[in-house]
């Protein structure tokens, strides 16, 4: 779902490969029918026995082809056949200098702005080993194929804001989201570029009280705050 400097993995058993073809699972992964996922490789490490549910760790692989169904009864992919991704890639800037991150999503019809969200706060939460006191800027643009980008910036600042890493993803994934989930044609080719910067000292700023420059105006007017 989610590769290079975030890895967002699902490992399940392959049940047949005939030529390039494969299906695996025997059951669903997300049930989302059509779809257009990378598919790689797996060591599995150990297997964790368990009365009430065992289970698998494992180590992701390179990837070697692209999941195209995911249906009721197995998933099935084509091995060689690659799928389209959504890059997103930026840089964080700290009092401890400043690092680079960049990964590649899934193109998913429903889910693509969720996984981004998650990549996003991965990627942050990972470079501030700051606590969660501070203030977090940031600026961000979604690129969007034949059309203008989509520019975001913010600032997000508290004493006790475990959030703090959070939500700038949030904010791009709620943004991306409106793209992606279009009714008059599949989701566009999009990339996704962020810049934040951290300094642990917490930016407050309090407005105490707004007045305008007259007792009721309509809409159109101009007003003076």
């Amino acid at each position: 779902l989610v590769y290079g400097d975030v890895n967002m993995v699902s490992t399940g058993t392959v049940t047949t490969v005939e030529g390039n073809q494969i299906t695996g699972f025997g059951h669903p992964f997300m049930s989302t029918g059509a779809t257009s996922i990378p598919m790689g490789t797996a060591t599995i490490l150990n297997t964790m026995v368990s009365m009430m549910r065992s289970f698998k760790m494992s180590a992701a692989g390179p990837i070697v082809g692209e999941l195209t169904q995911d249906r009721l009864p197995a998933i099935a992919g084509i091995v060689g056949q690659f799928p389209k991704t959504i890059l997103v890639s930026g840089t964080i800037e700290t009092p401890a200098g400043k690092d680079t991150f960049k990964m590649n999503v899934a193109r998913d019809l429903g889910r693509s702005p969720y996984f981004v969200a998650m990549g996003l706060a991965s990627a942050l939460s990972g470079r501030l080993d700051v606590g969660p006191r501070g203030t977090l800027r940031y600026n961000a643009t979604i690129h969007i194929k034949g059309s203008e980008p989509v520019k975001l910036s913010n600032l997000f600042s508290g004493e006790r804001s475990p959030s703090l890493s959070m939500n700038p993803a949030m904010e791009v994934g709620r943004a991306l989201s409106t793209i992606w989930q279009t009714p008059f044609s599949y989701p566009p080719d999009v990339r996704v570029e962020l810049h934040a910067t951290y300094t642990p000292e917490p930016f407050q700023e309090v407005i105490a009280s707004i007045f305008i420059d007259r007792p009721q105006a309509v809409p159109g007017d101009d007003i003076m705050i």
